[in-house]
């Protein structure tokens, strides 16, 4: 049994299904189905490397602080730097450690491997990465696909943009005005705190005080610092 589980194809697939249910469940708020698949995936590869006798703790932890740094880079830290860089490669580090007995190859069997490892590992996160693309593709308007794509505002926004609303605040905002305080939107992503929100025929950066908004949330402009346009809750 653990043989077949290390193997390279069942490896493969576990480790494809866990990455694609790690992004999901980073990606929406809360702690769902995909989170739990995730974490039974990635059990069973490093349980099939514990009973090969290749996993210990050591690879268990590198793995977690991979994802620890993977969310506080994707929560905490605006954009995607290195802390999202290096949070992935001891993620990686840690699966290729787990199918091999040895941190660092002092002979050519062992470099050899290594080598295979590495490939079967990266070959996974990469193929991970176009199925998810594929998935997001042909999948965007069923759930749980379709909270993670950033869809068309133009439809969800014009009531709130050009309905009474905007009688209220002023006029709606156009592409060569200043955003005005009051001006009402609609967020095409979450806000954590900074994020994307559609206002008028535009898709803008916003951020908030700091509170956290979810995705398709009605806000209203706050006021303007700078290049920041800053938003609450509607």
């Amino acid at each position: 049994m653990a043989a077949w589980i290390t193997g390279s194809v069942i490896t493969s697939i576990l480790i494809m299904i866990g990455l694609v249910g790690l992004y999901i469940e980073v990606s929406t708020p809360g702690f769902a189905v995909p989170g739990t698949v995730a974490i039974i995936c990635f059990t069973i590869v490093f349980a099939g490397g514990a009973l090969m006798g290749t996993f210990n703790s050591f690879e268990l932890l590198l793995f977690i602080a991979g994802v620890v740094l993977l969310i506080a880079e994707i929560f905490l830290i605006p954009g995607f730097g290195i802390t999202g860089i290096f949070g992935i490669f001891l993620m990686m580090s840690a699966l290729i450690l787990s199918r091999q007995g040895f941190f660092i190859p002092e002979f050519e069997w062992e470099t050899d491997i290594l080598l295979r490892n590495v490939l079967l590992i990266f070959g996974t996160t990469a193929a991970s990465v176009i199925i998810m693309t594929i998935l997001l593709v042909i999948f965007p308007h069923l759930a749980p696909f379709k909270r993670l794509i950033l869809t068309s505002p133009h439809d969800q926004t014009a009531s709130l943009i050009t309905g009474s609303n905007n009688e209220q605040h002023g006029e709606p905002w156009e592409g060569t005005q200043k955003v005005k305080p009051g001006t009402i939107g609609l967020t095409v992503t979450h806000l954590r705190p900074s994020g994307k929100a559609a206002m008028g025929n535009e898709v803008l950066p916003v951020e908030t005080e700091g509170e956290y908004i979810e995705k398709d949330s009605k806000i209203i402009v706050t006021g303007n610092f700078g290049n920041i346009i800053r938003v609450k809750k509607g």
